[in-house]
């Protein structure tokens, strides 16, 4: 049997390399630099973060990435029409 810490150590390990630490330091550079759209991006990374940590990995990441879609106007008719 595997013990409590050592599962934990082990998530904590798969965690860290999963992450795209280059797209999120761009993504907080961006914010810091005025670019356009940098804020709605930053405010969707830190939603998503506090969703996986607090609620739920697939609550998380599902909103995530539904309000990344709203933010590039693929959903919800923000997209503007030709």
């Amino acid at each position: 049997q595997i013990s409590n810490p050592a599962i934990a150590g082990i998530m904590v390990q798969v965690s860290l390399e999963t992450i795209q630490w280059q797209p999120t330091f761009d993504t907080v550079k961006g914010v810091f630099e005025n670019k356009e759209g940098a804020i709605i991006r930053l405010g969707v990374l830190v939603i998503t973060t506090l969703l996986c940590y607090y609620v739920d990995f697939a609550v998380g990441i599902t909103t995530g990435v539904v309000l990344d879609l709203i933010a590039q106007g693929k959903i919800g008719g923000m997209a503007s029409r030709a």
